[in-house]
């Protein structure tokens, strides 16, 4: 436990240290044509509640509050300094659906069967312990809901980790 602990605490001062530095982590995950595919192949329907896991800049969460100002959005995080700048952005843009939410990074603050859907895109590698991560994704989510995971992950050829250690 402290193993994991320890890897959230380098996770979340990393990500902090990252916004920090203004657009660096945008830069790094941005993609327009993937974000078009990711929006265009996700079956969105008025009165969905959707959470975001590791919603980080908001990069998924914002153009779909927009677009759909009948579903609920909630972004989830252990960044709290990405989050102040997404709810500032919010109020400012006038985006009324979203709203945005830290954890501690194993432990996700909702009920059971509370989402239609969980999405999540470049995060999961980062999570310490991914079949707790998983575990609760099954328990937030509704028996018929829908999990989108877009994640550039580790493989087997990659022994030294580079995909994580990059992303991080």
């Amino acid at each position: 436990m402290v193993v994991i602990e320890n890897s959230i605490k380098a996770t979340k001062q990393g990500f902090e240290n990252s916004f920090s530095a203004a657009d660096f982590y945008n830069k790094q995950t941005q993609d327009e044509q993937h974000l078009k595919k990711i929006l265009a192949f996700l079956p969105f329907k008025a009165g969905m509640k959707i959470l975001d896991l590791g919603v980080g800049s908001g990069y998924l969460s914002f153009p779909i509050a927009k677009e759909y100002p009948n579903i609920s959005m909630i972004g989830l995080d252990i960044v709290e300094k990405a989050l102040e700048v997404n709810r500032l952005k919010a109020k400012e843009e006038n985006v009324q659906n979203i709203s945005f939410i830290t954890y501690d990074g194993t432990k996700f603050p909702f009920a059971d069967n509370e989402f239609d859907m969980v999405i999540s895109r470049y995060a999961s590698h980062h999570f310490p312990d991914i079949q707790k991560s998983i575990s609760e994704v099954s328990r937030v989510i509704k028996r018929e809901g829908f999990l989108f995971i877009s994640d550039p992950a580790p493989n087997a050829n990659d022994t030294s980790r580079f995909v994580d250690e990059y992303m991080q």
